[in-house]
């Protein structure tokens, strides 16, 4: 992607037919490596799961030793539109660009929350991880009736702290009353994290995201 970093991608191997796609952003000081594994390990075949890389941090190492963050979500913005695209470009009849699931932690979460707003259509669907559950004022009446308006459907924040579970119910509030369900999964003692207790809270609620979306209902027998 011309002006970006490489985004990683996670292939549903032995698919035989068109898949969705999951954008799943880092934190800052983090790899979209690690997000593509992650929820690879969660969604299975379902999915392609795409990971923006965001801009290297530490020019002085080689990429395997470098970190990486999301300068403000009008260029996260940009990098997610175009890593969209360039998949559906590399992978034409495999590829179903259209309504894109969002999740993010901690900066891709938090910056993640405006970009939905910008583009709800793209992202009608979306699960933030202990960020954009509005401690940064990600979420207002104003910015719940625009992605209400452009075609939002549901978003679940995830928490791994008392403060995030908080903060998140005055945001789903917003949200509720315009008619966009939302759902807050609590992994009791994660804290700021993406590790063991968070996925395996993840893994257990994830799929309320998407259970009004078939094309994510079951894993398709992968090809012999």
């Amino acid at each position: 992607m011309p002006g970006h970093a490489p985004a990683v991608v996670s292939l549903p191997l032995g698919a035989t037919s068109k898949r969705p796609v999951i954008v799943a952003t880092h934190g800052a000081g983090d790899r979209g490596e690690y997000h593509c594994e992650l929820w690879r390990r969660i969604v299975e075949n379902r999915a392609f799961v795409l990971c923006p890389q965001g801009r290297r941090m530490n020019d002085g190492v080689s990429h395997e030793e470098s970190y990486y963050f999301y300068p403000d979500h009008f260029k996260l913005e940009r990098e997610v539109l175009d890593a969209l695209a360039a998949l559906e470009k590399r992978f034409p009849k495999y590829v179903d660009a259209s309504a894109a699931m969002y999740t993010g932690f901690s900066q891709g979460a938090i910056q993640g929350a405006l970009v939905l707003v910008l583009h709800p259509d793209v992202f009608p669907r979306a699960l933030l991880v202990e960020g954009g559950h509005g401690s940064y004022k990600e979420w207002s009446p104003y910015a719940a009736r625009k992605y209400k308006d452009g075609g939002g459907k549901r978003v679940m924040f995830a928490c791994g702290s008392h403060y995030c579970v908080d903060s998140a119910r005055r945001s789903a509030r917003y949200l509720d009353k315009v008619g966009v369900a939302t759902n807050i999964a609590h992994a009791q003692g994660a804290g700021h994290s993406y590790g063991e207790t968070m996925e395996t809270e993840l893994k257990r609620t994830w799929e309320w995201v998407v259970e009004d979306d078939p094309r994510f209902k079951a894993a398709p027998p992968l090809e012999e």
